[in-house]
């Protein structure tokens, strides 16, 4: 029985909990904290979604006739990189039954802080999302009026391209 006793005491002495006291060394002694860096990481490659206009059939006579806009919706540019945008026109509706027959027309873009008027090429550098350039196409009333009867049709070309921009006014 003894046996047991002692036994039992020592595992309730075991079982006790330590409480454990710093001597007042110095602290480089007893200093035992480490700091560990680690590194977290990800990349995101450029992406970008845009929008041009629709097909757009302008009305007779009208001078001025909304082509609609061109809108960066998305964006995950690098910070030193644009989409560039390209708008390209011959500026000439050709007959569908004579193509020698022209109607010739400009397109004209603005947005906030920039506007381009009777252009035919056009280039513009979309910088963030919501970036946008609202076109549109102009007949003048003498071109109209020399116009033959028919039908008329052009194409327009919109080229987007990412580039990196080293300085501004690349």
């Amino acid at each position: 029985m003894k046996k047991i006793i002692i036994s039992l005491t020592a595992c309730v002495v075991m079982a006790a909990p330590f409480t454990v006291f710093a001597d007042d060394g110095t602290p480089e002694e007893k200093d035992l904290t480490e700091t560990h860096d680690v590194s977290i990481s990800t990349h995101i490659d450029p992406t970008y979604q845009v929008s041009i206009p629709e097909n757009t059939t302008v009305a007779f006579n009208a001078q001025t006739t909304d082509f609609g806009t061109v809108e960066l919706l998305k964006a995950q540019l690098e910070p030193d990189a644009v989409v560039r945008a390209s708008v390209t026109s011959n500026g000439a509706l050709k007959n569908g039954i004579d193509e020698t027959k022209v109607l010739p027309y400009t397109l004209s873009a603005k947005n906030d802080d920039f506007s381009a008027d009777d252009i035919n090429d056009l280039t513009y550098d979309l910088e963030k999302k919501g970036d946008k350039l609202d076109i549109s196409i102009n007949i003048t009333e003498e071109d109209w009026n020399k116009a033959y009867s028919g039908d008329y049709s052009d194409t327009v070309t919109f080229n987007f391209s990412y580039v990196k921009i080293t300085e501004p006014g690349d």
